[in-house]
């Protein structure tokens, strides 16, 4: 986040401002005011495009199995951060979300995450989304006032706070 940079996928769910789900009769819009991700996820049965780039969100086609929104999410840049720690994925990562809504006031959310060429199998994240209507959406502009590139930039003038590898020592 020192950066400003647009999370991933389902790193933008853990973010702690709203986002907005607008449902239409062939997509379904998602508005995060966090670093103004938006995804605009078809569900008329296309599949994902020819030419698709990659991107923080990757690229999203979803389908409804019942009451669920089931959403395949490909094409991630190599920037995309999934999670709180730096997790390292290669071009073949792929993301099937599941959104369902459980209650009145409650959906329930399950990302599962698959990439051959880092992990020996697919992992899962589950979590819950409370539903608040009256919520709004505010202007959020991260590089305003952003003092952490500056306090990075002067960490970086100081070697003392780097190891060098060639003089690390085995352990005894």
């Amino acid at each position: 986040m020192g950066q400003c940079l647009l999370v991933g996928i389902p790193r933008i769910y853990s973010m702690p401002m709203p986002f907005k789900i607008i449902q239409l009769p062939n997509e379904v819009i998602f508005v995060h005011e966090a670093f103004r991700g938006i995804r605009v996820i078809p569900t008329d049965g296309r599949p994902h495009p020819d030419d698709i780039e990659p991107a923080y969100l990757g690229n999203s086609v979803g389908h409804w199995e019942g009451d669920t929104l089931v959403v395949d999410v490909r094409s991630f840049n190599d920037r995309t951060w999934l999670g709180y720690g730096a997790t390292h994925h290669t071009d073949k990562m792929q993301i099937t979300e599941r959104l369902t809504r459980t209650g009145p006031t409650t959906i329930s959310y399950e990302a599962v995450i698959t990439d051959p060429g880092v992990f020996t199998k697919p992992w899962t994240v589950r979590s819950g989304f409370s539903l608040r209507p009256n919520e709004r959406i505010r202007e959020y502009e991260c590089g305003e006032n952003n003092l952490e590139i500056i306090k990075f930039q002067e960490l970086l003038k100081k070697p003392e706070l780097f190891v060098d590898p060639t003089r690390l020592q085995p352990r005894q």
